[in-house]
């Protein structure tokens, strides 16, 4: 991928929320930096609490506001807009990314939320909300139908579109609510799609479904046609599941407790796993074997440290297997290695590595 130029990009990135009882700021993630190229899909992968889901609604000023949380920096430069640069800084900081970003959000940048009953409108029927997505992506009045039908059809609600229709969104399963979600998510056609957990919550063939779709949206397949010499659309996809990393991704994150601490091209997951976290995230995978039920799942030992006092080393020093008294004294960097591999790991980072 070309280093110029990247469709998005955040530096030092940190974000918290002020608990009053407690004085003190909660940590929600902390001096995050990356990127995303154009034509390039980015999973962020980790455990529940790891900070995925607030990073990714930061990204769009989703988060409170307040002085003193957050900071850092966000650039936009997608496709045939002006190039939007942010910094965060002062207590308004949230509720002005949103006003800066307005000329993109939609067809340019779009989200997929988690909890799809709450975010979609109670208002407005299932066919409404997609009717006036289409429009709003600009989809020609000749194309609303055939993009309408083929996105209910796509995600097996074809059988019922009449009542699917004219539902509206407190009438729907959750997983019919969670696929009616996607389908307005790709209905915008963005050149930036943001993906919360989008297969969590669903048994493993609607998982294979949205996935396969997923692909096909990227390719061009599904959704609105996209304007000659436009970009396929990057993707940043957040999910728990590591093993769904292959066949989609370009590149991986690894975030626990709101710090990267592996990036790396998702052709050298389990070839070169230099982080014990990730390690272990893929054993787990590995024993699962696509079981998705909370009792069958192993965990990894021990506790994520609350992050009102983050651990002056390493954040995962308490639950590494390889932990040396250095890990609990100096916070390992996250460091490049061969092939453009970052790890942040005093026993794995070195040049032998």
């Amino acid at each position: 991928m070309p280093e110029q130029n990247p469709y998005f990009e955040a530096k030092s990135l940190s974000a918290g929320v002020y608990n009053r009882n407690r004085g003190r700021v909660f940590h929600f993630f902390r001096n995050v930096s990356f990127k995303i190229d154009k034509d390039e899909v980015v999973g962020l992968v980790g455990e529940s609490g790891s900070g995925k889901t607030r990073l990714g609604l930061s990204l769009f000023g989703l988060l409170r506001d307040g002085p003193g949380l957050y900071s850092g920096s966000l650039n936009f430069s997608l496709s045939d807009t002006p190039k939007i640069h942010f910094d965060f800084g002062d207590p308004h900081s949230s509720s002005g990314l949103r006003r800066g970003l307005r000329p993109v959000l939609g067809r340019r940048m779009g989200l997929i939320m988690q909890g799809a009953k709450s975010a979609l409108n109670p208002y407005q029927t299932i066919g409404t909300q997609l009717k006036d997505t289409l429009q709003l992506a600009g989809c020609p009045a000749s194309d609303l139908s055939n993009v309408s039908e083929q996105l209910y059809k796509a995600f097996s609600l074809s059988s019922k579109q009449d009542s699917i229709s004219n539902r509206y969104p407190f009438a729907l399963s959750g997983g019919q609510a969670h696929r009616v979600m996607i389908a307005l998510g790709f209905a915008m056609g963005p050149d930036l799609l943001i993906a919360d957990e989008p297969t969590t919550g669903v048994d493993s063939p609607i998982q294979a479904l949205i996935l396969q779709h997923f692909k096909a949206f990227r390719s061009g397949e599904l959704g609105p046609r996209r304007q000659e010499g436009r970009p396929r659309p990057s993707m940043l996809f957040i999910t728990h599941q590591i093993d769904l990393m292959k066949g989609l991704t370009d590149r991986v994150m690894v975030m626990y407790c709101g710090e990267l601490l592996e990036v790396c091209k998702t052709r050298d997951l389990g070839h070169l796993p230099h982080h014990p976290y990730t390690e272990r995230l893929l054993e787990i995978a590995l024993e699962t074997g696509g079981r998705r039920h909370l009792h069958s799942i192993p965990q990894i030992a021990g506790r994520m440290p609350v992050m009102y006092d983050p651990p002056k080393g390493c954040v995962f020093a308490d639950r590494c297997s390889m932990v040396k008294e250095h890990c609990w004294k100096v916070k390992p960097e996250l460091t490049t290695h061969e092939a453009g591999h970052q790890v942040a790991c005093h026993e794995r980072g070195g040049d032998d590595a």
